[in-house]
Formats: C-alpha cells, structure tokens, sequence
C-alpha cells in the first residue's frame, strides 16, 4: 500500500506560506478576540430590554405643562 507520510514540518510551512487571513483560525488571539465579541454581543442582548424600558417618572415630570 503506498502512503504518504505527513511530517508536520510540512504542514507548519505551508500554514505559514498562506495569508493570514487565511491561517487566522490557527491563532489564539483570533479565538480570544471571537469569544470576547460573541460574549458582549450576547450580552448588548440580553440587557436590551433594559436600556429600552422607558423611566415612567421622567415621563410624567416632561408632560406637565410649562409656566
């Protein structure tokens, strides 16, 4: 049976030989930065409901009538 052994030397050079773009999966600070993104975009939603609740005693104070 003919097999190709994989080095990992091979594998390490070509990751590097591509964009970063490309290759930005395979660093840690890319995950880091996702989970930070994902965490406070879950969190802009969840909180949602509580930045739009309108302050009912500011309400009442604005439509008295002016002197």
């Amino acid at each position: 049976m003919t097999h190709t052994k994989h080095h990992p030397d091979q594998h390490e050079r070509y990751i590097e030989n591509l964009p970063y773009w490309k290759r930005a999966h395979h660093d840690w600070k890319f995950w880091v930065a996702l989970s930070l993104m994902l965490t406070s975009m879950l969190i802009y939603i969840v909180t949602l409901d509580d930045s739009v609740q309108p302050d009912t005693q500011n309400s009442q104070q604005l439509k008295q009538p002016l002197p």
